[in-house]
């Protein structure tokens, strides 16, 4: 399992990682997208509360969505949101429908192929984004409005969190002279189309874990 960040990774449960592999070993044997999407649940638990013991000075009660009531699920929802409006863009202009997707379901209102696509970016992206911007202090629970009906960042440290996002999204995704994480998002759209025109099945792209600094 890549660590989200560098930071404190001795504070990370010793066998998380053989969880993680254990749930992905299972997955060849999954017989119907309910049992996948029971392991791909039982992994979030793990990854999540790893992710909890990265933040330094903040309490992360696991991934909480609807709504987020603490600045870190605040920042991660909202990233996951400009993310995946980002791919549903890429996605129409390679002439699909972003709402049919295949791990997830067709629902009203839903972009099911672009959440699809963005789960093998949310960590590498949005993730270590988010990490850093609380470890480092630069947002801080004063950023944040809304209490217990859903935190949102306040306008001014919205216009602050958008700069950090592109930032991130221009940065190197696999150190020096490697294409960007945008350039990412779109390389794999189109190899999701070529998959699609081919008929072949290609494995989607996986972060090394290696740093951009």
């Amino acid at each position: 399992m890549n660590a989200p960040c560098g930071n404190h990774p001795g504070r990370l449960e010793a066998d998380a990682p053989e969880r993680i592999r254990r749930l992905i070993g299972k997955v060849p044997a999954a017989g119907t997208l309910d049992e996948l999407r029971g392991f791909e649940g039982a992994g979030a638990a793990v990854y999540y509360k790893q992710f909890g013991k990265m933040l330094t000075g903040l309490d992360f009660p696991g991934r909480k969505k609807h709504p987020s009531t603490d600045p870190a699920n605040a920042l991660l929802s909202f990233g996951y949101v400009l993310l995946t409006n980002e791919i549903a863009a890429l996605l129409e202009a390679r002439g699909f429908d972003p709402a049919i997707g295949f791990f997830h379901g067709i629902r009203y209102g839903r972009q099911s192929l672009s959440l699809d696509v963005v789960e093998v970016f949310r960590q590498p992206v949005i993730d270590r984004l988010t990490l850093r911007l609380l470890n480092r202090g630069q947002f801080t629970p004063e950023d944040f409005e809304g209490g217990e009906r859903g935190l949102r960042l306040l306008p001014e440290a919205l216009q602050r969190y958008l700069g950090h996002y592109e930032e991130q999204l221009a940065s190197p995704s696999e150190g020096q002279e490697t294409p960007t994480w945008r350039e990412r998002l779109a390389e794999e759209v189109a190899s999701l189309r070529e998959m699609i025109m081919d008929g072949e099945a290609r494995k989607m792209y996986t972060w090394t874990g290696r740093r951009q600094e």
